[in-house]
């Protein structure tokens, strides 16, 4: 909601600075006479709610049609991709908390578990793993304790010697 937000304010912004920097020109328009009344034609202009017919007297007033022409590149362009990156950014941080407490959520179930399985069954599951056998890495390499060993192709992470 606070993307959607600094959205608004850019946008409140850039309509304010545009109408006052439109309603400064010598200009004989009745929809930029003003600041108010040229902030509420450039907000119509950015929700596209302008009269089309509109535009055709701004052909008389090369400096206002510029003027509009920047501010539709800019909401157009620049405003809108930055909302978007800002929703982005504002997904990944919540996909980023919920994978957090879904880890811990797992963990909260892990421990629970274990607390239910007896001193004896432990025992014999760690003994089955044999963490005291060492691990060969290759053929007469014999590594370190304490890991379980997994098989796989020699192509699977080839390496250039």
């Amino acid at each position: 909601i606070s993307e959607l937000g600094l959205f608004l304010l850019a946008l409140a912004f850039l309509i304010l600075a545009f109408a006052t920097s439109i309603s400064s020109l010598n200009q004989d328009l009745k929809d930029f006479s003003g600041v108010q009344k040229g902030a509420l034609s450039l907000f119509e202009v950015s929700l596209k709610m302008y009269p089309t017919s509109h535009f055709e007297s701004m052909q008389g007033e090369p400096w206002v049609l510029a003027a509009v022409a920047a501010f539709v590149v800019l909401i157009a362009m620049f405003l809108l991709n930055l909302l978007v990156a800002q929703l982005n950014q504002a997904y990944q941080c919540v996909f980023e908390d919920m994978q957090g407490y879904a880890r811990l959520n797992r963990a909260t179930v892990i421990v629970a578990t274990l607390e239910q399985v007896s001193q004896k069954r432990w025992g014999r599951f760690l003994g089955n793993l044999m963490l005291d056998d060492r691990l060969e890495f290759n053929e007469g390499d014999i590594g370190l304790a304490g890991g379980i060993q997994v098989l796989e192709p020699s192509n699977a992470n080839p390496t250039t010697i």
